[in-house]
C-alpha cells in the first residue's frame, strides 16, 4: 500500500513539474530592461513583457513617491507605450505629457491616461514609432506629467540597451507573430 502511494505521489509531482515548465517564461535582460515572453494558455498566442523601473520618480504630493514602471507592449497586434505609476498623476482633460531622451529637446504627446489615473499610454502608431526611434539610442529617458488636479510627476528611466526590448517587440507584435 505504501509502494502504491508512493508511486501515485510521483505521478501528481511529475504532472506538477510538467505545468511547471508549461508555464516557465522566457527571460532575458538588456541593460536595465526584463524580457520574459510566455504562450496564453488559452489562445496559445506569445505574451511580451519587456519593462524597465525608474531610476527617479517626483510627484509634487509625494515625499518618497514609488518607482514608475515602463513597459513596451503590444495590443491588437500593435505595439504601444505603457507606463504604471503608484499613484494618480491626472487625466487626459487636464494634463500635459513630454518626454525628452538624453538631451534633445522635450516632445508633447497625445497619450492616454486610463482608469484609475495611474497608467499612461502611448498607443498611436505615429507617435509609438517616434518614441521607440529616439528609445532606440538613448541612453535616458526624462517624462513629466502636469496635471491641473494632481500636480507634478516625473520619472527618470535609464534606458540605455533598449535595442534588444525594440527588436523583441518587433519581432514579437505583429500578425506575423500572432502563435508561437
Amino acid at each position: 500500500m505504501v509502494e502504491a502511494f508512493a508511486r501515485g505521489l510521483s505521478g501528481v509531482a511529475a504532472a506538477f513539474l510538467f505545468c511547471v515548465s508549461a508555464l516557465t517564461a522566457v527571460a532575458e535582460s538588456s541593460g536595465d530592461w526584463q524580457i520574459t515572453t510566455k504562450v496564453d494558455s488559452v489562445t496559445g498566442a506569445k505574451i511580451l513583457n519587456v519593462k524597465l523601473e525608474a531610476r527617479k520618480t517626483a510627484h509634487d504630493g509625494l515625499f518618497l513617491p514609488p518607482d514608475a514602471l515602463l513597459q513596451l507592449g503590444c495590443i491588437k497586434n500593435h505595439p504601444l507605450i505603457h507606463v504604471t505609476f503608484a499613484f494618480q498623476i491626472g487625466s487626459k482633460g487636464d494634463s500635459e505629457i513630454s518626454y525628452r531622451f538624453d538631451d534633445q529637446p522635450a516632445q508633447p504627446v497625445e497619450a492616454r491616461i486610463l482608469r484609475g489615473l495611474r497608467i499612461m499610454v502611448i498607443e498611436d502608431k505615429t507617435e509609438v514609432a517616434k518614441f521607440i526611434d529616439g528609445l532606440a539610442t538613448a541612453n535616458a529617458l526624462y517624462l513629466v506629467i502636469g496635471s491641473l488636479d494632481k500636480g507634478r510627476t516625473s520619472a527618470e528611466f535609464r534606458v540605455a540597451g533598449a535595442q534588444t526590448p525594440i527588436e523583441w517587440v518587433a519581432a514579437n507584435c505583429g500578425p506575423k507573430a500572432k502563435k508561437m
